[in-house]
């Protein structure tokens, strides 16, 4: 998500993004410098007709900050999801219009190999990608609904489908007890018979296997869509982007890295192991080379060693050691273990190559 486009300079400038086929479309997000914007839903074989999902009016944030959204589509006709294979925003002051990333959610069902199933418990009508099927309580009052997960998962933000009025959202580990700390979300939706939609970003990320919906007060609970966003491995936020080539692995939610692959290092494994660590390889944290290719030496490598330079001295060619010439073992081996158990050469002590050089 770090890559973007430009418009040019002007008024109610837009950039659009062609879907591989058509879709229902309820939920964009999007990544944007701040503005004053307009979105449309467009079905390119069609014309030039197009649908308005919704708008983002300025905000308290400065132009040159960029905002992260899931904008839920509210069309005029009030239908709860509109057919498009084209996404158009627009810009609604003159400005250079700078956009990250626009993409639909909420287009798949989630994926049946994370859910369990619970016995005389119907979950399915809430789960089938249709927002036209819905489950309905029997329970007249402080009904609710859960979602069974097969594992643990880390989730912030749902989407959802959902009568009007007030509500809770609680993730939960092992069963459907709540309480503040299980506390996701409480939300107020208008029009008690009335089908809303909203995405709901929790307060905090919570982990938990179980995702329950509590209607407060009276009257059944009748819920048309539960899609918690929950990212395979590798990828991360509401978009489920994919992690930065430099992180072996990130965080699910904010994408920051939490292992570097080998040859990077840094928060966010933003920088490049020194050049002349040995396999490209280095601490993650520190940036301190774990060995150097010949004729290197010190903690990133940069303590160059001429080779023709005291031709009778033996070598470990290691960053952090030096070789006893009396014994020679190097000395890594002989400070932290018993001299008795050393008695091996540089060589097959030291990591790497050909680290006892003898070069008289």
């Amino acid at each position: 998500m770090d890559t973007f486009s430009l418009t040019n300079y002007g008024n109610k400038e837009s950039w659009s993004v062609l879907l591989d086929k058509i879709y229902k479309i309820t939920w964009i997000f999007v990544r944007i410098r701040a503005g004053s914007y307009e979105f449309k839903i467009e079905l390119s074989t069609q014309g030039t007709s197009s649908d308005k999902c919704s708008d983002i009016k300025p905000a308290t944030a400065e132009t040159s900050e960029v905002i992260e959204k899931i904008v839920t589509c509210s069309y005029s006709d009030k239908i709860v999801y509109k057919l498009g294979n084209k996404l158009t925003v627009t810009s609604m002051q003159s400005a250079v219009m700078q956009v990250f990333e626009i993409t639909a959610l909420g287009l798949f069902q989630l994926d049946k190999e994370l859910v369990q199933k619970v016995l005389n418990f119907p979950t399915s009508e809430a789960l089938d990608n249709n927002l036209n099927t819905y489950y309905h309580s029997e329970l007249r009052s402080n009904a609710s609904w859960f979602l069974k997960l097969n594992e643990v998962k880390v989730v912030k933000w749902i989407l959802i489908s959902i009568r009007g009025g007030q509500y809770e959202i609680h993730i939960s580990v092992g069963n459907t007890a709540i309480c503040l700390a299980t506390r996701c979300k409480t939300f107020e939706l208008p029009g008690i018979s009335e089908q809303q939609q909203t995405a709901i970003e929790c307060d905090a990320a919570l982990s938990g296997d179980t995702v329950i919906v509590k209607k407060i007060g009276d009257g059944p609970l009748r819920l048309f869509e539960v899609y918690p966003i929950i990212c395979p491995s590798n990828h991360f936020g509401p978009n489920c982007a994919r992690c930065r080539q430099s992180c072996r692995s990130c965080d699910s939610i904010t994408g920051e890295c939490t292992e570097c692959n080998g040859s990077y290092y840094g928060e966010n494994c933003h920088n490049s192991c020194p050049r002349n660590c040995l396999n490209s390889i280095c601490n993650q944290q520190t940036g301190s080379c774990n060995g150097c290719v010949d004729h290197y030496r010190g903690k990133t490598c940069n303590e160059y060693i001429d080779p023709n330079a005291n031709k009778n001295t033996l070598h470990c060619n290691h960053s952090f050691v030096t070789c006893e010439q009396n014994i020679k073992v190097c000395m890594v081996c002989t400070s932290s273990l018993m001299l008795e158990q050393c008695k091996y050469s540089c060589e097959e002590i030291c990591s790497g190559s050909s680290f006892l050089k003898n070069k008289g």
